[in-house]
C-alpha cells in the first residue's frame, strides 16, 4: 500500500471532478447573469434612460402643479432638455368626469437615440382632478 491510498491521505482532484467544478460553476455564473437587468448591462444606454425619466417626470410635476390650469385639450413640445433628447406632452380632459370634480389626464413623452436608429422614449402619465 503506497502513500496515495492511505485513508485520510490528500490526493489530486481527478478529472471529472474538474470537470463537474466547472460545469457546476458556469451555471451557477449563467443563473447570476440572467438576474441582471438588461440596462445593468448595456450600461451606457440606461444612463439615457434615466435622464429621459427625469426629464420626463420634471415636466409632468410641472405640467400638474401650473396654475391656473388648462383642462386642456392642449399639447406641446418641451423646453429645457439637453440636445439628443425632444419631448412632448398632451393635457386632455377625461369626458367621463363633469364639473366640479374635473379629471385631466397628462402625458409627457421624452424621446432620444441615434440618428440612424428608431428613437427610443420614455411615457409617463397621471390624472389631475381640479
Amino acid at each position: 500500500m503506497g502513500p496515495e491510498n492511505l485513508p485520510g491521505s490528500a490526493r489530486g482532484l481527478n478529472r471529472v471532478e474538474v470537470w463537474l467544478f466547472v460545469v457546476i460553476s458556469v451555471l451557477g455564473l449563467l443563473g447570476f447573469m440572467s438576474t441582471l437587468s438588461t440596462s445593468d448591462v448595456r450600461g451606457l444606454p440606461s444612463s439615457e434612460e434615466s435622464k429621459a425619466a427625469i426629464y420626463a417626470q420634471q415636466a409632468l410635476e410641472d405640467l400638474v402643479k401650473r396654475q391656473p390650469f388648462t383642462a386642456g385639450p392642449e399639447s406641446g413640445r418641451l423646453s429645457g432638455l439637453e440636445p439628443g433628447y425632444t419631448g412632448t406632452f398632451r393635457v386632455t380632459p377625461i369626458a367621463s368626469s363633469p364639473a366640479p370634480n374635473r379629471r385631466t389626464r397628462i402625458i409627457v413623452t421624452v424621446k432620444w437615440g441615434e440618428a440612424d436608429l428608431p428613437p427610443e422614449a420614455v411615457t409617463l402619465e397621471t390624472t389631475r382632478a381640479e
